[in-house]
């Protein structure tokens, strides 16, 4: 008898829907054989080439422990043409980093607050610029303007995305809170 046991660690970080990092290395530590998928079939290939790069190999590990967790680069199954996002006929990047300057304070820091409501007004000036007439979403078939329902914001807990869902109806966005909190529980 042969027991099969399927794992994604870059699933298994997703807390909030019951996974369970940890098992995954149990798992992963007494298995005979570990075998990978060496293609993506679900991402943009700009995208893949960024996480490869983000994930690849660094002189210091900056984002997991590669002893428990190694991280091997994949191939795009995807054409680069397959879908894309394109504004005034220029490609759109697939990823874009935010960075925060220093802050004005006497540290040069922000509090986690500060920051939070940086990077959230960041988000809702970036999905502003993204819902803009000119910018499209781009398949095989040509191209449709971006729409809010193309949207989707991860967040850590339910008080972050009241938080997103609040400055985004503050921008007049229209925002759905996907939660598996009992509407009983919610304020009216």
């Amino acid at each position: 008898h042969s027991l099969y046991l399927i794992g994604d660690p870059k699933q298994a970080i997703y807390r909030f829907r019951g996974a369970d990092i940890y098992s995954y290395f149990e798992a992963k530590s007494t298995a005979q054989h570990n075998l990978t998928l060496k293609e993506n079939y679900r991402s943009h290939p700009y995208l893949i080439e960024e996480v490869n790069e983000l994930f690849g190999e660094h002189e210091e590990p900056f984002l997991f422990n590669r002893e428990q967790m190694d991280y091997r680069p994949v191939n795009a199954a995807k054409d680069e043409n397959q879908l894309f996002l394109k504004q005034q006929g220029q490609r759109q990047p697939a990823v874009v980093y935010g960075v925060l300057e220093q802050s004005d304070s006497k540290t040069g820091r922000w509090t986690k607050g500060e920051g939070e409501m940086c990077f959230l007004q960041y988000m809702a000036a970036e999905i502003s610029r993204l819902l803009q007439p000119d910018v499209c979403l781009v398949d095989k078939e040509g191209g449709d303007p971006l729409q809010p329902k193309d949207i989707a914001i991860l967040v850590r807990d339910r008080h972050q995305a009241e938080r997103c869902r609040l400055i985004l109806a503050e921008n007049g966005y229209p925002v759905v809170v996907d939660s598996k909190v009992s509407v009983f529980e919610t304020r009216e």
